[in-house]
């Protein structure tokens, strides 16, 4: 059976509106007398009442629709997700939350984990309530950035500096090696002060080389550079990861891309378990499970409004539920795969979800909207908290409302 509709139409016997009663179709004759003629173009409908009725799991008529995807339920989080197990939602270290105390320094960055394993939590941004005290025009941003693998990467491990001295070494360069090195930098003497330097962790040592605080290459175009010729302090020492996967792959916008034929020896892609986000960023993270692989969403297609699957990803892989790894990660040669692995923590495309909102007094701040917007899998939110001069005490904290898959 048809819903029921109730229509008004326009009697051009009597020369006015009549209403009529609930029916399957539209009439073609005035409810007040059948011989009467009524001008079909005018007739519209008014009410309706749907027979196959949506109710919720508790009975009750759905008489409005919600932004949440049916399957989802919601979720209001104060903390990141769990680096070290995607099944363990809501279960990190990262808290959405800064004291600011003066002498602190002025930028402040929160880098959280979002560990959405699509399969079994997939997860919508849907708002967020921010909370400040004492706020004097500060401001906050949060965006979200992909887990990034090595390709040529040159870079400093500042949390792996050993020493009590001035720490102002900087790298730079493509390293043009055919095989990972791991460098070590040394201070062997002061005034002047020299360095030696080592390219296998350490065991063996290379020539004694003034510092100048220019740009010096040690080899294969790995660059170092001191911000300061003197004033460091013998022993101190500086780790530098340069890293070359094997095979080759050809690094596109920041993007690794699969070589052009698979070719012999590919059996083993690349390893995904390196995650090398705390040379780039500020807070540091253990190595995880899923490295750089980072699922793409559906997105709304902007002409129809339809969801269509992402373009030009480069992988697939399939998620064991059991043991909570991805496997079977392999190249996806015509780009109509669902995973990108990324070489640099690039923002992503439309994830700038707040941009440098400014936080005055004491403040409860509610960021609303009737839009939601599916996380991927291997992603990272960073809120970056910023304190505007003159420096001052302050508190900011902020929860965000997602949509995740019932599990």
């Amino acid at each position: 059976m048809s819903d029921l509709y109730k229509y008004k139409v326009w009697c051009e016997d009597e020369s006015i509106w009549v209403e009529t009663d609930y029916r399957e179709s539209s009439p073609t004759t005035c409810p007040n007398n059948n011989s009467h003629t009524i001008t079909t173009s005018k007739t519209v409908s008014i009410n309706t009442i749907p027979l196959d009725e949506k109710r919720a799991i508790d009975g009750k008529l759905m008489t409005h629709q919600t932004p949440r995807k049916r399957g989802t339920k919601t979720v209001f989080m104060g903390v990141d997700d769990q680096a070290s197990n995607a099944l363990l939602i809501g279960s990190g270290d990262n808290e959405f939350k800064l004291h600011h105390e003066i002498g602190d320094a002025l930028t402040h960055v929160i880098i959280a984990e979002a560990n959405m394993v699509v399969e079994l939590n997939e997860s919508w941004l849907y708002s967020s309530t921010l909370t400040c005290l004492n706020a004097r025009n500060d401001d906050i941003s949060v965006e979200f950035i992909p887990r990034v693998v090595d390709y040529g990467y040159v870079g400093v491990n500042t949390e792996e500096f050993s020493g009590s001295g001035l720490n102002d070494l900087t790298s730079s360069g493509t390293y043009s090696g055919t095989s990972s090195k791991d460098y070590r930098v040394r201070i062997v003497s002061t005034s002047p002060d020299v360095f030696k330097w080592s390219d296998d962790g350490g065991e063996t040592w290379g020539e004694d080389v003034g510092i100048t605080g220019s740009i010096q290459e040690l080899e294969l175009d790995v660059n170092i550079a001191f911000n300061a010729t003197t004033g460091h302090t013998l022993e101190d020492e500086w780790r530098i990861k340069a890293v070359k996967p094997d095979p080759p792959y050809r690094n596109w916008n920041n993007y690794l891309v699969v070589p052009d034929s698979l070719g012999a020896g590919y059996g083993s892609l690349i390893d995904v378990f390196n995650d090398v986000s705390s040379p780039h960023l500020i807070t540091s993270f253990n190595n995880n499970k899923y490295g750089g692989l980072v699922y793409a969403p559906d997105k709304e297609d902007s002409s129809t409004g339809e969801l269509k699957p992402p373009q030009g990803c480069f992988f697939d892989a399939n998620f064991n539920t059991e043991t909570g790894l991805y496997e079977d990660i392999t190249p996806n040669l015509t780009a109509t795969g669902r995973f990108s692995m990324f070489t640099y923590p690039i923002t992503l495309p439309g994830t700038n979800f707040i941009q440098k909102m400014p936080l005055l007094g004491n403040v409860i701040r509610y960021l609303g909207s009737h839009d939601i917007e599916q996380i991927g899998h291997g992603v990272r939110m960073v809120v970056t908290i910023n304190t505007k001069s003159p420096d001052h005490d302050w508190w900011c904290c902020f929860d965000i409302s997602v949509f995740r898959k019932r599990i």
